[in-house]
Parts: C-alpha cells; structure tokens; sequence
C-alpha cells in the first residue's frame, strides 16, 4: 500500500491518495478504521502499517474527534479527524475493496477538509 500528497496536477488537488494495495492491505485499514468508528481506538497512525510505503515520508494519522473535520495538515503531516459515526460511513465506502481490489477505478473517502482523500486501487503510473 502507498500513500501519496498531491498538491496539485489535478483540479481535485490537493489529495492524498491510499493506492497500490492487496486485499489484505485494505482489510488492515478497514479494521483500524472500524476500531475508530466503534470508539474503541482514538488514533491511527496509517503510515506504520506493516508495508506501507509513505510517498515523501508522508505522515498521516485518522483520529476521532467531536466533529467531522475532514483533512488538516501540510507536508509532511497530515491528520483526518472525524466523530466515530463518520468513521463508520468510510468503513463502509472501503468495503468494496476489501471484495476485490481492483473492482473499480477509485472511490472518494472524503472532501470536506482542507484536503480531499482518495482510495484507488491502481498503481497510478507510479
């Protein structure tokens, strides 16, 4: 799995994008991303993964916090910080891949914050 800002090249810049994964990879961060909407973790570091290379030692962290925020943050620090309920709709929005990786082009996790965030099961020319 990598994870990657884009600051721009696109009219959706700034990303991040969570791309390049296995099944096993995406049903990893579903489960960190389920423990956050069940309240039972209050942080996720997504870039200690086991095998996830962060693009321009991105760090990138999901928290759960009072109210949906979205992405904050500049290179290379980034947090998403959303209320658990909001973690739960992610989860959900992830499980497709968690199916089959590669049955789909991309899906939007979010757009609220400062920056938008992608999941995308390609290698995206990298």
């Amino acid at each position: 799995m990598k994870i990657e800002y884009l600051h721009e090249g696109s009219p959706d810049c700034p990303l991040i994008r969570i791309f390049d994964f296995t099944t096993s990879e995406v049903l990893l961060l579903k489960e960190h991303i389920h423990d956050l909407s069940c309240d039972s973790a209050h942080t996720f570091a997504i870039h200690d993964m086991p095998g996830v290379n962060a693009i321009g030692a991105l760090r990138f962290t999901f928290t759960v916090g009072n109210r949906d925020v979205g992405v904050k943050g500049r290179m290379p620090d980034f947090r998403c910080e959303f209320t658990p309920s909001r973690w739960g709709e992610i989860e959900e929005l992830i499980n497709p891949f968690v199916v089959s990786p590669s049955m789909g082009c991309f899906q939007w996790l979010d757009d609220s914050g400062e920056v938008t965030l992608l999941l995308s099961p390609g290698n995206g020319g990298s």
